[in-house]
């Protein structure tokens, strides 16, 4: 069975793959072995409309998902049913981020709630500004305060709106 788990040691939510056979069994047995986890959300299908989100059904647990994920020493705010996040991409980040070199000006597009710019501006911290456009307006509401939340509203711009229309400005 896949399922990742987001969030922190205090609070965090398990999301199921689309075929989990026995999807609430399967919750509650989350829940019973990740003691951290306080809600389980199942996909409903792949990812859908402009924001990207997987469509979601609460199976079991807090209706609150809001939690703080914590990767590579930054962390990182969100609601998996409000804006789209994997932690199976820490990684991937990691490795972009060592490719940034120092004064490098960035621009990432379709940036959701900041991993990729925070983990640039974390792991190169000679790096230029960061400019980060997202259309969900969530993500981005997340993006502004994760910025915050790891001290670099000096080097991240989170910019909220379509990519074609900002960069068209």
């Amino acid at each position: 069975m896949s399922y990742d788990i987001i969030g922190d040691k205090e609070k965090a939510v398990a999301l199921l793959g689309v075929n989990v056979k026995n999807p609430r069994k399967f919750a509650k047995e989350i829940m019973k072995r990740h003691k951290n986890v306080k809600s389980v959300l199942q996909k409903l299908s792949e990812r859908t409309d402009v924001f990207r989100l997987y469509p979601v059904k609460l199976l079991a647990g807090d209706k609150n998902t809001e939690v703080i994920h914590k990767e590579y020493g930054y962390f990182l705010k969100l609601d998996p049913q409000k804006a789209y996040f994997s932690p199976r991409e820490s990684t991937e980040r990691q490795r972009i981020a060592e490719m940034v070199k120092p004064r490098e000006e960035i621009l990432v597009m379709f940036s959701g709630i900041c991993p990729f710019p925070i983990s640039i501006a974390k792991k190169q911290n000679l790096v230029g500004k960061i400019y980060a456009i997202e259309i969900n307006p969530y993500a981005h509401k997340y993006a502004v305060e994760n910025v915050k939340l790891n001290k670099l509203e000096n080097k991240i711009i989170p910019i909220s709106g379509d990519v074609r229309k900002v960069l068209s400005r």
